[in-house]
């Protein structure tokens, strides 16, 4: 038994919390120095390493049992308080201030001090503060009697957090996948282009259709005002924004990135189809060029979209960044020779060695966030709870004030838990304004 309270009195202590404290600094420091160097793949498996796990366990461990030994000596604090019936009591006051007798009037001050929820006992206007008497005091009153529960609510709401984030380093699923207008997102794992998924995560399986891309820019200029795209899943149909999320499933959907996708029809000189397909682009601002190649074939194409492009004097000029008019400059290049150099409009093709080449479609494609996070709402919530605890503490935090007679004269006897000078100040001005008013 000896070891077992020497155990739960050293897992719960301040020193361990102050060890736990001083080697988390250390390792996200050296989380910090390392993700200079190393790729977050190498960084996320670090951080998952014995000692850190050991470290994460200990902390919760040193939290929760510091909560449960600390419970009771607040729930002790929130009894109720009894008015001072010895000048003992009065000793329980950090503050003493002198006001003259004929300067107050305790039933004026009891009745503003209920105004603002205060619990008032009023007293008669005689005898000492002692022991035996029967009024020792003229006024007393209490507010915030449970205020400190809301560091209660402080303290579990890190729990809370620590849960949250646990099950997120679980379950959480997070993907991104390149989709274009009118493309169809079936679920499968060869259509992620990134994906992070936790050991228990989920992936998504319900389909959704691209129904189309919409975008506002600033003017000619990279800048976009509006970024959405419309998606239906099933007979729902719903937008989803750059910074607003839409919802299947759980799932949060988000369009992150802007780019182009290209159609291309390449046949030999007898006009027999070689290849067709679409190409993603990771190129946007007009005059910036992206490379691809066709299985199969030794050339090495370039291209640069101009969304809204016409001819000015013999040269290619960009509206606006709006695909209302698109054209592409194209280079082909075979074992570092240039073939073509040029720029063509819709579906008119282009020629080199025995083959034509056209771009029939230009068309937006999205780079779409799939996320999945069953931890965030634990965390929120926590955050809303650390929030209220706050407020509840530090708002309405205790408060006593008390009138007691003797000698003539009325002192004042106040104390609070944050605001001990505010509050002395206020009461004593209120006091004597309540007397000269009456």
């Amino acid at each position: 038994m000896k070891f077992i309270k020497k155990s739960w009195d050293f897992l719960g202590s301040r020193k361990l919390s102050v060890f736990i404290f001083v080697m988390a600094i250390v390792y996200y420091l050296l989380l910090y120095a390392f993700s200079l160097v190393v790729p977050d793949w190498w960084l996320a498996n670090l951080s998952k390493l014995l000692p850190y796990k050991v470290l994460y366990l200990l902390f919760v461990i040193n939290l929760v049992i510091c909560e449960i030994k600390w419970i009771p000596a607040v729930l002790r604090r929130c009894k109720k308080p009894a008015p001072p019936a010895s000048p003992e009591d009065l000793k329980r006051f950090r503050d003493k201030s002198e006001l003259a007798e004929d300067s107050v009037n305790a039933k004026a001050f009891a009745s503003y001090l209920k105004k603002r929820l205060y619990t008032v006992s009023e007293g008669k206007r005689h005898g000492e503060l002692s022991p035996g008497a029967e009024n020792p005091f003229l006024l007393y009153a209490y507010g915030g009697r449970f205020s400190p529960l809301g560091n209660v609510m402080f303290h579990i709401a890190f729990i809370l957090i620590l849960t949250g984030i646990y099950v997120s380093l679980q379950y959480r699923f997070e993907g991104k996948v390149y989709l274009v207008e009118g493309q169809k997102f079936t679920g499968t794992y060869g259509e992620y282009a990134q994906l992070h998924a936790a050991p228990g995560a989920d992936f998504m399986k319900t389909p959704f259709l691209v129904k189309d891309i919409k975008t506002d820019f600033w003017g000619s200029h990279l800048l976009f005002t509006d970024l959405r795209a419309d998606i239906t899943s099933g007979e729902k149909t719903f937008p989803v924004w750059l910074s607003k999320a839409g919802s299947i499933d759980g799932y949060r959907i988000t369009i992150e990135e802007l780019n182009y996708t290209a159609s291309y029809i390449l046949s030999d000189k007898n006009g027999r189809l070689a290849d067709q397909g679409a190409v993603n682009l990771a190129n946007f601002g007009p005059g910036s060029f992206d490379s691809f190649q066709i299985p199969g074939f030794p050339y090495k194409i370039s291209l640069s979209i101009y969304p809204d492009a016409v001819l000015s004097e013999g040269m290619l000029v960009n509206r606006s960044m709006n695909l209302n008019n698109p054209a592409s400059q194209v280079k082909v290049v075979k074992n570092k020779r240039l073939l073509y150099s040029g720029v063509v409009k819709g579906g008119q093709p282009l020629f080199f060695d025995d083959y034509k080449l056209s771009f029939p479609k230009i068309s937006y494609n999205g780079a779409f966030s799939i996320v999945r996070d069953p931890g965030l709402r634990w965390i929120i919530a926590s955050f809303f709870m650390m929030i209220t605890g706050l407020v509840w503490r530090m708002i309405f935090c205790r408060n006593e004030v008390a009138l007691v007679q003797g000698e003539g004269k009325v002192f004042i006897y106040t104390r609070s838990d944050y605001y001990p000078v505010t509050f002395k100040g206020k009461c004593s001005k209120v006091a004597m304004t309540k007397g000269r008013a009456s």
